[in-house]
């Protein structure tokens, strides 16, 4: 008996081994092969959704340190512009109270210079004045004391 099986196992495993080889080759390596690169493909998809976002990520930040830098820049070139205004404002503010000083005291000086001619004039005009009230008091006076 083990003589009629053996020759029917062996034709068995010849058979299961040449199955085994066309299943191998033309089912289960196309198939497992199809797995993998379906595997790759959303593993792969999202291994590089990752990657792209940690690069947007990167960009973002490279983006606001940029916009960051420019602000700073842009405030400091208005504060310097702004300094330069006032310090140009100040300038000709300085130039307009000096030139009003000036006026100013060429001012005084002109009034007291007309008051010092005015009290001259006056001087000898209260001593004309002074004369004539006198002449014509002593005039009217010994006409009275006359009369």
């Amino acid at each position: 008996m083990i003589t009629a099986v053996l020759p029917q196992m062996l034709c068995s495993a010849v058979l299961f081994i040449v199955v085994w080889i066309v299943l191998g080759n033309y089912v289960f390596k196309p198939f497992f092969a199809l797995l993998e690169e379906r595997e790759e493909r959303t593993v792969g998809d999202e291994k590089r959704a990752v990657k792209r976002r940690e690069e947007a990520r990167q960009l973002q930040e490279r983006i606001d340190t940029t916009l960051f830098q420019t602000r700073l820049r842009a405030i400091e070139q208005r504060d310097v512009k702004l300094a330069t205004a006032r310090a140009e404002a100040q300038k000709v503010i300085d130039e307009a109270l000096e030139r009003a000083h000036r006026e100013l005291r060429a001012a005084r000086e002109e009034i007291a210079d007309l008051k010092v001619r005015a009290r001259k004039q006056m001087g000898g005009e209260v001593k004309a004045l002074s004369d004539t009230f006198v002449n014509k008091l002593l005039a009217d006076g010994t006409s009275k004391l006359v009369h």
